[in-house]
């Protein structure tokens, strides 16, 4: 039976701990792990086509995946026609223990988020160094530069949010880093905003 804090619902936290010990020191490994979360997290939302999961998508470099949500429109004038349009949900970038820094993963992950929005939007920015996790809100905004907020565990367990308002690259929040083995709870609440 899977354990109830477990952050793959068909696993064992015992077999989730061993398994993210063994892909934390290797970028590609917890990358992986960090693929099956998502895959499971928004496992509905995959397989009804309403999300996407996509590794290496190159915008300013690659970043190790995006998750976006996919709209289909009816073309009025033909029916069995649609359009279709993608969403930004998403930016994550993984590093193996030691292999970056929170700050130099969050310029990152604003860096891929500007050149895929290019527009006014609001998408989430996820950085895992090793076992640990930090989430950001970032929302773009036409003709200002855009404003990163630190996702955060605020009072009664409800996800908060630091802002960012001087623009400073060295003072943008940091928020809390979280080990992806013991505050599964918590990144799930991180994940449900997100959804």
């Amino acid at each position: 039976m899977a354990a109830m804090n477990a952050l793959l619902t068909l696993t064992t936290q015992v077999n989730f701990t061993t398994l993210v010990e063994n892909a934390e020191d290797n970028e590609g490994y917890i990358n992986g792990v960090w693929g099956s979360i998502f895959y499971d997290h928004f496992y509905t939302s995959i397989n009804d086509g309403s999300k996407s999961l996509s590794p290496e998508v190159k915008s300013k470099g690659f970043s190790d995946f995006l998750v976006t949500r996919n709209t289909y429109t009816v073309i009025p004038t033909d029916p069995t026609r649609k359009t279709y349009t993608r969403g930004l949900d998403i930016v994550y970038e993984g590093k193996a223990t030691g292999g970056g820094t929170w700050h130099g993963t969050l310029e990152q992950l604003i860096g891929y988020a500007k050149a895929l929005l290019k527009k006014r939007a609001t998408c989430f920015l996820i950085s895992a160094i090793g076992r640990d996790v930090k989430f950001w809100r970032f929302n773009m905004n036409e003709g200002v530069d855009a404003k990163v907020e630190a996702m955060v565990i605020g009072a009664n367990n409800v996800v908060d949010y630091l802002g960012d308002f001087n623009q400073t690259p060295n003072l943008r929040p940091q928020g809390q880093a979280l080990s992806i083995v013991d505050h599964a709870p918590y990144i799930k609440l991180f994940l449900n905003e997100i959804v």
